[in-house]
């Protein structure tokens, strides 16, 4: 966004790699994005369409959480297959989808497919989840654009279970002049999602944090801080026993400051007893 300034242009750079399939090649697309059809168009290949709501050749049905994880159904050579993904999140679904659509294309069988899917696992600090001292931590701190903001934002309501979330965003950096908008819809986003609490740490998140507000959110619910200490010192008058915490922000914002913190804290009757 900060060099190409538009989601659109940034869509026109990556299709030029869709040139370059030959003809007996093929291109897994993202039918979700608004900018495919007009890229696929560069394709002298196959092209085939993965997606969850827009049709798609390659879709997904019947998801549901199971072992921490996802279960799915595709329909693939006219069978139904189901596929475990040890993964939380709707969107690694999709991401799922084309890997399936990758091994149908190179002649992999729907079990070896199948396989390897349940097999994978995420590197630290990607939707990393820790239970600690009485929280649920969703370290998600390696980086983070407005996409995967979004979604992370969904993993927290997916698997809160009922209990209060509490969102800690950094800034989101990189975004160009369009940044302080970007992080306001994220906090609208955070407040449609059903958020309890956000905490935002530096200037450019506080935007968010003035986002939720304006969507509805209660100005209590919401805390904009400067620095990690400070968002450490608000967590330890906020958090509860049962409690789950999402943790996300740029790669310089060294959002796994907070994640240590978390990692301390000891909780006893249901409320903090040890200093973060």
């Amino acid at each position: 966004m900060e060099r190409l300034g538009t989601i659109s242009r940034i869509a026109a750079a990556k299709g030029e790699l869709l040139e370059y399939v030959p003809t007996g090649g093929f291109a897994l697309l993202n039918a979700e994005s608004p900018f495919i059809k007009r890229e696929a168009k560069r394709c002298q290949g196959k092209v085939i369409y993965y997606g969850l709501e827009k049709p798609a050749s390659l879709t997904a049905r019947e998801i549901r959480p199971e072992r921490g994880g996802l279960c799915f159904s595709v329909v693939l050579e006219g069978e139904c297959q189901e596929f475990y993904l040890p993964v939380p999140g709707r969107h690694n679904v999709l991401n799922a989808l084309a890997a399936i659509g990758v091994g149908t294309e190179l002649g992999l069988t729907r079990g070896e497919i199948a396989a390897g899917l349940a097999a994978i696992s995420l590197s630290g600090m990607r939707l990393e989840i820790l239970e600690t001292g009485g929280l649920t931590i969703i370290n998600d701190t390696y980086n983070a654009s407005p996409a995967s903001t979004r979604a992370a934002l969904d993993v927290l309501q997916d698997i809160s279970g009922g209990r209060r979330t509490v969102a800690v965003l950094g800034n989101m950096l990189e975004l160009g002049p369009s940044a302080v908008e970007i992080h306001r819809e994220i906090g609208k986003k955070a407040y449609e999602s059903g958020l309890d609490f956000l905490i935002t740490v530096g200037a450019i998140a506080a935007g968010a944090a003035e986002g939720a507000v304006q969507a509805g959110m209660a100005r209590g619910k919401v805390f904009p801080c400067t620095e990690h200490a400070a968002a450490l010192k608000t967590l330890r008058g906020l958090l509860h026993t049962g409690d789950v915490v999402l943790v996300k922000g740029s790669r310089g914002m060294k959002m796994e400051v907070i994640v240590h913190g978390l990692m301390k804290q000891r909780f006893e009757n249901g409320k903090t007893v040890s200093p973060l």
